[in-house]
């Protein structure tokens, strides 16, 4: 997904969650910043909650794009 390149605003963070098999090719694709983190994990498991929003002051937005319809 491009998303962040077409809508940054030069001040959101962003993290990309997908399972751990994915790494390689995000980095063959993508390079990480301190705005744009790459999230190993499940979204079935919850302890990727933390890695995403550490800090209860910031403002989260999900977006699960084809993905719910499949649970």
């Amino acid at each position: 997904c491009t998303r962040f390149t077409r809508v940054d605003n030069g001040e959101c963070h962003w993290s990309e969650l997908d399972l751990p098999q994915v790494e390689n090719l995000w980095h063959q694709i993508y390079e990480e910043s301190s705005r744009h983190k790459f999230v190993k994990g499940s979204v079935t498991e919850i302890d990727w909650l933390d890695k995403v929003a550490p800090n209860s002051d910031s403002k989260t937005l999900f977006i699960a794009e084809g993905l719910f319809m499949y649970f």
